[in-house]
């Protein structure tokens, strides 16, 4: 692993911390509200790692605001994969 992608990943891991601090401190003293599994933090902060911070909080964002009793979408959404690069060298 280069140092870019080094940093690249600390940095998610900062950005992934705040949400942490909400689903352990927060999320317990507020009575179960989110209809999807994974639960929406837990949805933003896989999307974070797996698509990096501007992807994966976009990604989160969207779930977040189609997370109420009126949804259409399937309560089973997981984050999607990233698609693999091909390295042609």
């Amino acid at each position: 692993m280069n140092i870019i992608q080094q940093i690249h990943t600390i940095i998610k891991k900062i950005f992934v911390l705040p949400i942490i601090f909400y689903r352990t401190v927060i999320s317990p003293l507020t009575p179960p509200a989110c209809r999807y599994q994974p639960t929406c933090s837990m949805y933003m902060m896989q999307a974070i790692l797996k698509w990096g911070i501007f992807r994966g909080t976009w990604m989160g964002i969207r779930r977040i605001l189609r997370c109420h009793p009126w949804s259409k979408h399937d309560p089973i959404d997981p984050v999607p994969e990233p698609e693999k690069k091909i390295n042609n060298n």
